[in-house]
């Protein structure tokens, strides 16, 4: 099967079972792989970078929200593979990271982000709030956030978390404000749901 290739912030690619994504090379620093599963059945990918022994991510039939895997792979390959028990299982594989932005995210105005694009600012060395939403919207909003450290997964708009895939922060509510100081680093966000609705972020000085 074909090997498609990934490209970084980029949407996702559709996989096939025996297919797979590849990217040649990574960021140096934490980035996130996203595998969601588009079929019924379960699936199940394996994925590897350097020639590391390949980790499994089993996804329950029917689940909509990307799975997710946060990780540094130093800048070496990575490999998702495909390896679905059923045939006509497909997947959507995505990798993020700390990038180059869509748009400037200028303090105090909020932007509006389709479905991949990104905001993206050097901050002010002090506390800021970064506010994510979906306005007028029930549907599930995810965003990426990268700066400092580990990059963070927001979703919004999810009433049962039990349910949800791991490594998100979740809210009911269709909006949710993060108070952090970034110390002056780059701040990056990404509009990564599923659906095409338009989302919107907002970064103030306090």
């Amino acid at each position: 099967m074909a090997t498609i290739p990934l490209t970084i912030n980029d949407p996702p690619v559709t996989v096939d079972v025996n297919g797979s994504a590849f990217i040649n090379q990574t960021l140096s620093g934490y980035m996130i792989l996203t595998v969601q599963n588009l079929s019924p059945s379960r699936a199940q990918v394996l994925y590897s970078s350097g020639g590391s022994t390949p980790q499994p991510i089993d996804i329950p039939g029917g689940e909509n929200a990307p799975y997710i895997v946060i990780q540094d792979w130093r800048a070496d390959n990575l490999t998702v593979i495909n390896v679905s028990p059923q045939d006509g299982t497909q997947v959507k594989v995505g990798i993020y990271g700390l990038g180059t932005p869509t748009t400037e995210l200028y303090p105090g105005v909020t932007t509006t982000l389709d479905q991949y694009q990104s905001a993206g600012t050097k901050t002010q060395s002090q506390f800021m709030a970064l506010q994510l939403a979906a306005p007028g919207s029930s549907q599930t909003a995810l965003f990426f956030v990268f700066s400092v450290g580990k990059p963070v997964a927001y979703a919004l708009n999810v009433n049962d978390p039990s349910g949800f895939p791991p490594g998100y922060i979740t809210t009911p509510n269709n909006q949710t404000r993060i108070v952090n100081n970034w110390q002056g680093r780059n701040l990056f966000v990404i509009n990564t749901s599923t659906d095409t609705g338009p989302r919107e972020v907002r970064l103030d000085s306090l």
